[in-house]
């Protein structure tokens, strides 16, 4: 099984899945991730039920220090993508 799931991948399998063409497919995928991405870039919350919850949170700039060398640096703020996964995988069966 191949480690990554690149877009191309989930259409040629939706499309033969539902029986529907490979272009209708994909162009319905690509709407759905931007409407995702337009949804998080407005400071919403994307619920995908027995997914998780996906958001965007602001990280305060902060000063590190290599360990290797002593030698501070400032790294600076920035947005990142949290996800919280539902409980559905971290059930054992």
């Amino acid at each position: 099984m191949k480690s990554n799931l690149y877009i191309k991948d989930l259409c040629y399998r939706l499309s033969v899945d539902f029986n529907l063409s490979y272009s209708q497919t994909f162009r319905a995928v690509q709407f759905v991730f931007t409407f995702m991405l337009s949804s998080l870039l407005k400071k919403f919350s994307v619920k995908i039920v027995s997914f998780g919850v996906l958001k965007l949170s602001n990280r305060n700039s902060k000063t590190t220090i290599l360990l290797n060398s002593n030698k501070k640096f400032k790294v600076p703020p920035r947005r990142v993508l949290l996800c919280k996964f539902s409980k559905i995988f971290f059930c054992k069966s």
